[in-house]
């Protein structure tokens, strides 16, 4: 593909069963960080309320 390190693992993909999916770095630090993103904004409101 674009050159770099490959993951692979098990999962559930695009076809709601079980398969090999594949990853790169960048995927994955993009996810982390939407979801602690998400997780500071429901903290800040849960405390608002």
């Amino acid at each position: 593909m674009f050159g770099g390190e490959l993951v692979t693992y098990e999962g559930v993909g695009g076809t709601k069963k079980w398969e090999r999916i594949e990853s790169r770095g960048p995927k994955f630090v993009e996810k982390n960080i939407v979801q602690a993103i998400s997780r500071d904004i429901l903290c800040h409101t849960m405390q608002t309320l």
